[in-house]
């Protein structure tokens, strides 16, 4: 079979296309192999995470991988202070502590880089 050109698209069942078609399955396994774990890397305490990110990016980071410990104690005794007896913090607290911390966002900029996140 020999692929038709023209009409945007090609035979099924010229090579091109079934080579698409395994990048988008690959591509969307990786997709949701990634989204797990990062589901799993949410269940764990806050040193864990820290731990994980420093170790996937400290290379990135360059000395700016100082601040990373300091701002995950400063995270931890933000929570303790909400009082939710919880290392999490809700949307208000969230902006408070980055505020503290001088990330301050508009909540459509949050909302996009969580967006970006997920």
């Amino acid at each position: 079979d020999t692929p038709r050109y023209g009409t945007g698209t090609l035979h099924r069942s010229s090579p091109t296309l079934k080579m698409a078609d395994i990048d988008e399955k690959e591509r969307l396994a990786h997709e949701k192999k990634c989204k797990e774990e990062f589901q799993e890397l949410l269940t764990k305490d806050v040193d864990s995470q820290q731990e994980m990110f420093l170790k996937s990016f400290i290379f990135e980071l360059g000395e700016d991988w100082k601040a990373i410990p300091q701002l995950a104690k400063s995270f931890k005794e933000s929570c303790k202070v909400a009082g939710e007896g919880k290392m999490d913090m809700n949307h208000i607290q969230a902006a408070k502590f980055l505020q503290e911390n001088g990330q301050t966002r508009t909540a459509l900029e949050r909302k996009r880089e969580l967006k970006d996140i997920d």
